[in-house]
């Protein structure tokens, strides 16, 4: 009967498709009342059926004992179902069955904290199941008692008059389900397998988690015999230690069995043994990244290597990459990994829906033939809160080591389909918003004409925080991950106080001897948590099918390739990134885009799809996206609301002029306030995965997320059988140019018929030709198959790539015409289909390379020698020799052409010429030097050398090459011109410096050498020798120490060294010479200091007398303070006519000259005494 709002005048007592069984109802200010108080008030929808969903909002007063609520299976007045909510303050509900009139309560609670004193409200969803009771939306009551299931009818029921209906709706909800034979698993518990690995309790760690186990005969080099099983596990990455990351244990088959605890050795207790002599790591934890502690650890082995997949924190804080996310390690044995990627799986947050959160995979070869991929991986897609788009995805690759190889094939958003949770939770947990989300992707197998795969059924904890209740089911999906079947609940929550109360997540497998084993995480009701295992079988099942998503019809297509398909008032153009991009203008204009008209009746399934769709500036936009019977001025329509503020879409619903909005959608599209991408929300600009899927035979519409439904509504007074047209508008507030972005849009239908109710559909594929040993792909297509096999039936059949998938590669090594045969079979038979290819030998028409060294010309002179110098390359024939004429003669100048020739096995003739010029030899005359004259110049002067008129030969000149032939060494400067220059040295002597020069042309021909010679004056000084003493430091040269022999005439012998001779006398060592009239020396003084008496000696007396440049020195004269420390001393000398000296030497700090250096002079006490 769809929605009933009691929109009728004041005192209207029949409504139509409700059945009064007792009294009736009264309509007052739109909502309804019994008109007298009667215990038992009963009111039957007409259209209804046992199983259904029923609806009511209620207003109460404020008394007690008052009761309201449902009818269901309603037989008679005595064979029915009652269930109640009695008014008050406890909020008491209770269902109860009556039998041959006696009332028997089957169950009963007191609901206060769903409960609220003045409105509630009521839903009841009755299924050959069960029957659940709702109240403001928590769980309060259920029952499996079957009890007249799928017998009666359903209604609701009130007692008092006070109470007010403000509305009431029944929905016929059963999906139709169709039963597919097959396997599934069914598992027993063996209990807590291991406790929490020793290494972790070392460093304060109380939790283990993600339990992952391999058979060791996989990994190379393993000893597998011993150790076939090996476990990773970690710790969470917030647990509060930075060291922790992958740790391992060893199954230890002489041990004991996999079931037995004691058979599990953690591998810092094993890796010292022989068996692991190989292997480097020998502590736990064996990995963990650099940049962050990795944690939930995932391994696959592939091509002898093994793939070790963690989470980690990547850029906490950070903003634009990755926050949280997958990286990737790889080794050859196991336990040595090395970090190849880090983040493996990576997108741009604000581009694509989600947080940059990535972590969380899982990977498996991939079983699935229609997915161009060799692996596919499940991971995390976004954060944890609402705000930051929670959802998973699917990838797929074909290189695992490559991270621009992963490409998304959808989002699996969190599953919140009541077909799949009503009835299949666990007991004793009330007020949960359960989901469903996917986990472990490597459990995926083929199973008739779908997969089945474990995921997980749990509390919906988008706002943070544990995840209990969580328990793992096996639904089945389809070849794109639609989840088709109700679930299959396998293993079940543990008793109140065991070790898996709360939890069983991370549920991984393993097959070893014959058996599965099932491992998971066990949390209690303390949340602490255990390591768990599971004795997993297969068994005979049979499956409902409440998708089964059979005969596909494709009914509209726009993508960047072609978007002829819709129209829009202002059409799209195709962006940088691919992306259909529809303008919006300033003005406010809707921009319309229609995607056709649809009867929804005449589909069992109509799916509508958008994949990646954004805002593409910072502008608001206000959008409409779904199904209207007006384009203009709707009536009717149910559609997405795109918001023009922050959050999500919202599903709105018009009708009979009522408009409700559900904000509920659990779809985000972005903070309009945060404008760079970061970990926190989801950004304005990310590409969202949505969808409307109608089930008119319902009046269901379920709103997709991915491939996934994450909310439900009913069409209630939505006319089915009229055409509606579907459609997105647009526009924007802003008062500025924007637009919206689309990478595809799909309207598809589908059967409800089974899978294999009919024969596959199948085609191989269009006719072709080629060459031998060319490798092709087939391009076959299949619907409703549980199997495929290729084969060959007329001519060679050729060498498949795999004979199971509908696009395998193959090569024909013969030539000929060939017949390929594709054959889907179901279990109602098989279909089959055939294509040809035409395939020819390779004709061999390419002439032999021939290749002359040098090249096509080379250039000679006579006399010189030539042989040619000829290769012959064929593609088939390898290297040939080739024909040469030759009809060079080097001894005369000509120009002449030489052929060479090759002719293959297939006949084809390969020639070249090469074209030699032979030239005289030409006559060259080198450069002349001609230099400027002589020279003579002052000491200290610049001098320029000339060579500035030479003149060039044959060829220009390039350098010239000079050369010192006597005199002082000088340094030329740019000494490889016409015109170098030097200093000319300055020495008290004249002398006379030589050069030669060569000039050298651009050939490198040499000129004769010629000279040139520059007289340079002595050094000529005018000042005083005072001056000049003055101006120049000198250096103390002894034959010592200097020593003091108190008491005793010891001399020592001194001498001077000037830092230049210039103006001074010297001797061959070049010090002063003390006696040289020229030096005009008229004294020498040497000082000491730290005396007791005598601190003065000079040459007036006999205590210093000269010998040339020596001066001997009698120290014995002086009387120092102490016998047992150095003492200074500093050299002054006196010049003719002045008498006031200059210190020359000192090894006092306060009396040093330029360039003295202090030396220590020494006392030889006692000696003699």
């Amino acid at each position: 009967m769809g929605l009933e709002r009691f929109n009728y005048p004041d005192g209207t007592t029949t409504v139509a498709g409700i059945t009064a069984v007792s009294n009736n109802l009264v309509i007052n200010n739109n909502k309804a009342y019994i008109s007298s108080a009667v215990p038992s008030n009963f009111f039957i929808f007409d259209d209804s059926v046992s199983n259904g969903v029923s609806e009511m909002f209620v207003e109460e007063p404020s008394a007690s004992n008052k009761q309201y609520g449902f009818m269901a299976r309603y037989v008679d007045v005595d064979n029915n179902w009652l269930i109640t909510v009695s008014d008050g303050t406890s909020g008491r509900c209770r269902l109860i069955k009556k039998i041959n009139g006696a009332n028997t309560v089957v169950a009963e609670t007191n609901a206060s904290s769903s409960y609220d004193t003045s409105r509630n409200k009521l839903r009841l969803e009755v299924s050959d199941a069960g029957i659940s009771l709702f109240l403001n939306d928590d769980r309060v009551l259920s029952t499996d008692d079957d009890y007249l299931s799928g017998q009666g009818k359903s209604g609701f029921k009130m007692d008092d008059p006070s109470i007010a209906i403000n509305w009431v709706s029944y929905q016929t909800v059963e999906l139709q389900t169709v039963v597919q034979s097959g396997k599934a698993l069914s598992a027993s518990k063996l209990g807590q397998i291991v406790p929490i690995h020793s290494t972790m309790s070392a460093i304060g760690i109380t939790k283990e988690y993600w339990p992952t186990v391999i058979r060791g005969d996989k990994v190379p080099n393993w000893p597998s015999t011993k150790y076939p099983l090996i476990m990773y596990s970690s710790p969470d990455h917030y647990d509060g230690e930075e060291n922790s990351g992958i740790y391992v244990r060893v199954y230890n088959a002489e041990l004991g069995e996999p079931t037995e605890t004691v058979a599990w050795e953690e591998w810092q207790d094993v890796s010292n043994r022989s068996e692991f002599s190989h292997i480097s790591t020998k502590t736990n934890p064996i990995f963990s990244e650099s940049v962050a502690t990795s944690e939930t650890p995932s391994v696959i082995v592939s091509s002898g290597n093994v793939y070790l997949f963690t989470h980690n924190i990547l850029n906490p804080g950070g903003t634009g990459s990755p926050d949280q996310g997958t990286s990737l390690a790889k080794g050859v044995n196991g336990i040595d990994f090395t970090s190849i990627a880090s983040p493996l799986l990576s997108y741009n947050a604000a581009k694509e829906q989600g947080t940059m959160h990535t972590g969380y995979a899982n990977i498996i070869e991939n079983p699935i033939p229609t997915l161009p991929y060799q692996f596919i991986v499940n991971s995390g897609h976004g954060g944890g809160a609402i705000e930051r788009g929670p959802t998973e995805a699917i990838w797929g690759t074909n290189d695992i080591e490559d991270p621009n190889a992963y490409k998304l094939i959808t989002t699996f958003d969190r599953i919140r389909e009541q077909a799949l949770i009503n009835g299949y939770t666990p007991d004793g947990w009330t007020g949960v918003l359960w989901v469903i989300m996917i986990h472990n992707i490597a459990t995926i197998k083929k199973d008739g004409a779908y997969y089945r795969l474990a995921l997980n059924l749990r509390k919906d904890v988008v706002s943070g925080g544990n995840g209990e209740p969580l328990m793992p089911i096996e639904v089945l999906v389809d070849e794109n991950f639609n989840v088709v079947s109700k679930p299959n609940l396998f293993t079940s929550l543990g008793a109140t106080g065991e070790f898996d109360e709360w939890e069983m997540t991370h549920y991984s497998e393993v097959q070893y001897n014959g058996k599965i084993y099932g491992f998971y995480r066990g949390v209690d009701n303390t949340n602490s948590s255990s390591m768990g295992m599971l004795d997993v079988s297969e068994i005979d099942y049979n499956w409902e099918i409440t998708h089964p998503r059979s005969n596909q019809t494709e009914l509209l297509k726009a993508n960047q390739g072609n978007y002829d398909a819709i129209s829009a008032t202002s059409s799209p153009t195709v962006n940088a990134d691919g992306l259909m991009e529809f303008p919006l203008d300033a003005s406010g204009n809707e921009n319309k885009i229609s995607l056709g008209t649809y009867t929804l009746s005449d589909y069992d399934v109509l799916e509508f799809k958008v994949k990646r769709q954004a805002q593409t500036g910072t502008q608001d936009i206000y959008g409409e996206i779904g199904f209207f019977d007006s384009v203009e001025n709707p009536s009717q329509s149910f559609r997405f609301i795109w918001p023009d503020s922050n959050n999500a879409l919202r599903f709105n619903l018009l009708a009979n002029g009522t408009n409700e909005d559900f904000p509920e959608s659990r779809k985000i599209v972005g903070n309009y306030g945060i404008y760079t991408a970061d970990s926190d929300n989801e950004h304005y600009n990310s590409r969202i995965w949505y969808g409307i899927r109608v089930i008119p035979s319902l009046r269901l519409v379920q709103l997709l997320g991915g491939v996934n439904v994450i909310n439900e509504y009913y069409l209630k007074d939505i006319d089915v059988d009229q055409p509606m047209n579907l459609l997105m508008k647009f526009s924007t507030p802003s008062g500025e140019n924007t637009s919206m972005e689309v990478e595809e849009i799909t309207v598809h239908s589908y059967s409800n018929e089974a899978r294999g109710a009919t024969t596959p559909t199948v085609n191989a594929g269009v006719n072709d030709a080629g060459l031998v040993g060319d490798t092709v792909q087939l391009n076959g297509t299949a619907s409703d198959y549980d199997s495929l096999v290729w084969t060959c039936t007329s001519g060679q059949t050729p060498v498949f790539s795999d004979v199971t998938i509908l696009n395998p590669t193959i090569t024909f090594e013969e030539a000929g015409v060939h017949n390929l045969r594709l054959t889907a079979t179901n279990a109602q038979g098989s279909t089959s289909d055939d294509v040809e290819f035409v395939i020819t030998e390779e004709v061999d028409s390419t002439p032999p390379q021939i290749t002359f060294e040098g090249g096509s010309t080379i250039t000679l002179m006579v006399g010189d020698s030539y042989t040619p110098q000829v290769t012959a390359i064929d593609a088939n024939d390898g290297t040939l020799t080739p024909t040469i004429s030759n009809p060079v003669d080097t001894n005369t100048a000509g120009t002449y052409t030489v052929t060479a020739t090759a002719t293959d096995a297939a006949g084809n003739v390969g020639s070249a010429t090469q074209t030699v010029i032979v030239e005289e030899v030409p006559v060259i005359t080198p450069p002349t030097v001609v230099l400027g004259p002589n020279q003579s110049v002052d000491s200290g002067q610049t001098v320029y050398l000339d060579a500035t008129q030479s003149t060039a030969g044959s060829h220009p000149i390039a350098s010239y090459e000079w050369t010192q032939t006597a005199g002082d060494t000088v340094t030329l400067v740019s000494g490889n011109t016409a015109s170098p220059s030097f200093i000319a040295p300055s020495e008290n002597d004249a002398q006379t410096l030589t050069f030669s020069v060569v000039a050298i042309d651009t050939e490198g021909t040499r000129s004769t050498a010629k000279t040139v010679s520059i007289t340079v004056a002595a050094f000529n000084f005018d000042g005083s020798i005072l001056e000049l003493i003055d101006s120049v430091a000198f250096e103390l040269i002894t034959d010592g120490n200097l020593m003091i022999y108190p008491g005793r005439a010891n001399r020592e012998i001194i001498k001077l060294r000037p830092s230049s001779e210039l103006g001074l006398v010297v001797d061959d060592d070049g010090c002063i010479d003390f006696e040289a009239p020229a030096n005009t020396i008229s004294k020498l003084e040497v000082i000491i200091y730290n005396t007791s008496e005598k601190a003065r000696i000079d040459s007036d007396t006999t205590a210093i007398v000269f010998e040339g440049p020596e001066a001997h020195c009698r120290f014995g004269d002086f009387q120092p303070k102490s016998a047992r420390e150095p003492f200074d001393v500093a050299v002054v000398l006196y010049i003719e006519g002045d008498g006031r000296g200059v210190v020359v030497y000192s090894t006092s700090e306060a009396l040093s000259t330029q360039g003295a250096s202090p030396i220590s002079a020494y006392v030889q006490a006692n000696l003699g005494a």
